[in-house]
């Protein structure tokens, strides 16, 4: 698949993530099992780093540029935390941002080892 597509798909997955974390709490199901909440916001933000580092691979940038972005996205995971706060019956949790960060750490995890695996 060509890169731009690895970015579009990118794109799209931040925005459903924000228009979900922008839903009021009675709008959302709620799951009373501990720490699902944590694996779903570590699996979502692992899914966007994916998608995005894929295409990081694909495009190869220089390495200021992909600073940059990696950045931005932990920036933006945190910007999706706190905006909550201003959501009806939701909260800033910095349990939930710590599962952001994760998820997003755990992406490179996942394909540091593949981009070598392909050469």
């Amino acid at each position: 698949m060509k890169p731009r597509y690895y970015l579009i798909l990118s794109l799209i997955w931040l925005c459903m993530i924000w228009v979900v974390s922008s839903l009021p709490s009675q709008d959302i199901p709620q799951v009373n099992i501990m720490g699902v909440d944590k694996i779903a916001h570590f699996g979502v933000y692992l899914i966007w780093g994916m998608l995005m580092h894929t295409y990081l691979h694909k495009k190869e940038p220089n390495k200021k540029l992909r600073m940059v972005i990696v950045l931005l996205m932990f920036f933006l995971a945190a910007l999706d935390e706190y905006h909550q706060r201003w959501i009806p019956g939701r909260d800033v949790s910095v349990y939930d941002l710590f599962a952001n960060w994760s998820g997003l750490f755990a992406s490179f995890l996942v394909l540091i080892p593949l981009k070598r695996l392909r050469r």
